[in-house]
């Protein structure tokens, strides 16, 4: 069953990957209430704020490329991964490093041919190491419940339902991306990817 998952993790990215490539920057509706994330005008990333020090739904402007996990961000390379890190404790036929607790993914880093970090996938789990409403963030609570969703992130650019039943909610300029899964009563997945934001891929 883990096998599986993974490789459904997996395929999900390559189709992601395939997709961001084609898209172009939507622009993005504003609802009727002003989200607590507001599309950023300057992409910098000089600043950081690490997620499991700080609520980055509190930051004005955030993005991904202003978010570090476990002191990782996005453009860093693969040795400083498994400096900060240690070794992982998964690494699949992608190469991609999964970072678990008693077995349970808790957040898992991909890089790209240069060995630099592209995106970092963060599992619900990880949610007990986060504060405020970052923790809704990586709950299938921001797909499911609207009124949430439009509050902390404002309308997304892009959502997708995918034959399966999986949807997927982009937004595209701050470098957001989640989906999420139910069949049953039993089955329930969801998953939140840090991501380059559409301006500067």
């Amino acid at each position: 069953m883990r096998n599986i998952f993974l490789v459904f993790v997996f395929l999900l990215f390559v189709m992601n990957v395939e997709a961001s490539s084609d898209l172009q920057m939507a622009q993005k509706k504003s609802p009727s209430q002003e989200p607590h994330f507001t599309s950023p005008l300057i992409f910098k990333s000089g600043e950081e704020y690490e997620i499991t020090k700080i609520d980055i739904t509190t930051i004005p402007n955030i993005n991904s490329l202003k978010i570090a996990v476990k002191g990782i961000k996005l453009g860093d390379k693969k040795e400083q991964v498994t400096k900060l890190l240690g070794h992982p404790d998964e690494i699949n036929e992608m190469g991609i490093y999964f970072y678990k607790e008693a077995s349970n993914p808790l957040f898992a880093i991909v890089f790209d041919s240069e060995n630099t970090v592209r995106r970092i996938v963060l599992f619900p789990q990880f949610s007990k190491y986060v504060m405020g409403n970052t923790k809704k963030l990586l709950s299938h609570q921001i797909a499911t419940d609207e009124e949430l969703r439009y509050f902390l992130l404002g309308i997304e650019d892009d959502k997708i339902k995918a034959p399966t039943g999986r949807v997927t909610f982009r937004y595209l300029k701050e470098g957001f991306e989640f989906t999420y899964f139910k069949m049953g009563n039993d089955i329930e997945d969801f998953m939140f990817f840090l991501k380059y934001p559409a301006k500067i891929r």
